[in-house]
């Protein structure tokens, strides 16, 4: 009997008591009776037998998914097994390669592994073998290794100044994905022109702003962003203008010093340094001036000559040049100096022994303030003598007189251009 069913289909053997049968048994408990009749007595036995049929394992690749990209070498496996009780009925294989360190929870069928990718395309393989079959799947991942995009300005260089509002750009940019993935602003428009060939990228930048300007180039693609700034500092060119030469002072010219000095000042415009800058007094150069650059004036302190001065300062640059004159007058009274006559000595008179009614006498004296003896006038008792000699360069006077009998009158005088002066002395013979 099988579940209470008489089975028909069995065979017995007599010659030594053997009973078989091929039962089909039902999922589940089964029970099987075997009873024996005869005319000895009855006998049975019972057996419980419970059928479980065997399940095929299901394999599940849960991550990652097939055909994906990724751009990290590390990759965590995910993967479930129904149906597998124990961990060695699995294997996982990369690019085939066993993988030995994965891990198996029984209890919910899951499995996991930390797995290393080569470049390129991977092959990641989970099986089960189990007694009710055998299951794998199969999973291809790319690994791309990341290559985020670059973007290095050429020029112009960082804070560069430039004298015109039109400066070219030159940069290199790798790994962007066309003109799209590239971004070029000034000064924060982004509606900048520029020409992307390859990895150069180049710019013609008009109408910079005058001062600082912020050139800046932007690139990005899956893997990343990248960006690069420079500023540039557009600083026009003044225009060369021939030099402006003005006095500051004297304000107006013909001022009267109140010293032997001149205070001077003006404002020289539109020149560079002090070379460029002549000042002369009276036609004669004076070399002893400042220049202050910063507030562009010429200062000087000039010694006056007596008498009107005329005062001049020449600027000259590669445009051209300018003159300003004015006069500073120097009202310097010169001291007359008129001669001065001193009879020194008139000798003792000699008689004359070829005539003794005439004697002789030597008369010294010292003239100064004179250059030569034509500014004296010498007489003796009204007459007037040249016979005498003067030394300009000590001023000493000297002649022998002839005297008469009496008195005996001598004089000198002396005249220059500041007056003149007059001394005389009488003689007894």
């Amino acid at each position: 009997m099988l579940n209470g069913n008489a089975v028909s289909n069995f065979s017995f053997n007599t010659s030594n008591g053997e009973l078989s049968a091929n039962l089909s048994l039902a999922e589940g408990n089964n029970s099987i009776r075997v009873r024996a009749n005869t005319p000895g007595g009855t006998d049975e036995k019972t057996v419980n037998v419970e059928y479980r049929p065997l399940v095929p394992p299901v394999v599940t690749i849960t991550a990652p998914e097939n055909n994906s990209t990724v751009n990290q070498a590390a990759l965590a496996l995910r993967a479930r097994a129904q149906h597998v009780t124990e961990r060695n009925q699995l294997s996982v294989m990369l690019n085939g390669n066993a993988v030995s360190n994965f891990s198996f929870n029984t209890s919910n069928g899951e499995l996991s592994a930390n797995l290393s990718l080569a470049e390129g395309n991977n092959s990641i393989r989970v099986r089960a073998n189990t007694p009710g079959g055998t299951d794998e799947k199969t999973v291809s991942v790319q690994y791309r290794r990341p290559s985020p995009p670059t973007v290095t300005i050429n020029t112009p260089a960082n804070n560069a100044i430039v004298e015109t509002n039109t400066v070219e750009v030159r940069a290199t940019v790798t790994n962007a994905d066309g003109n799209r993935s590239v971004t070029f602003t000034v000064n924060g428009d982004s509606k900048a022109q520029f020409s992307l060939q390859e990895t150069d990228l180049s710019a013609t930048v008009e109408n910079l702003r005058e001062g600082e300007n912020t050139l800046s180039i932007s690139a990005r693609n899956n893997d990343g962003v990248a960006e690069a700034n420079v500023k540039v500092i557009y600083q026009p060119k003044p225009i060369a203008l021939k030099p402006v030469v003005r006095f500051i002072v004297p304000s107006r010219p013909g001022t009267t010093a109140r010293t032997q000095q001149a205070q001077v000042r003006a404002s020289v415009q539109h020149i560079s340094e002090k070379d460029e800058v002549q000042l002369e007094r009276n036609g004669k150069l004076i070399p002893e001036f400042a220049y202050n650059a910063k507030n562009r004036e010429v200062t000087a302190t000039i010694a006056l000559e007596p008498g009107t001065n005329t005062i001049r300062i020449i600027a000259t640059n590669a445009v051209g040049s300018d003159t300003a004159s004015t006069t500073v007058l120097n009202p310097v009274v010169v001291e007359s100096t008129p001669p001065v006559v001193t009879i020194e000595s008139v000798s003792q008179p000699t008689l004359n022994p070829m005539n003794p009614t005439q004697g002789r006498s030597t008369v010294v004296a010292k003239i100064q303030g004179i250059d030569s003896a034509s500014q004296i006038t010498f007489t003796v008792n009204g007459v007037r003598s040249t016979d005498f000699t003067y030394s300009a360069r000590s001023g000493a006077f000297q002649s022998t007189i002839t005297l008469v009998r009496g008195t005996n009158t001598v004089t000198i005088r002396a005249e220059n251009k500041d007056g003149a002066d007059e001394k005389t002395r009488t003689v007894e013979f």
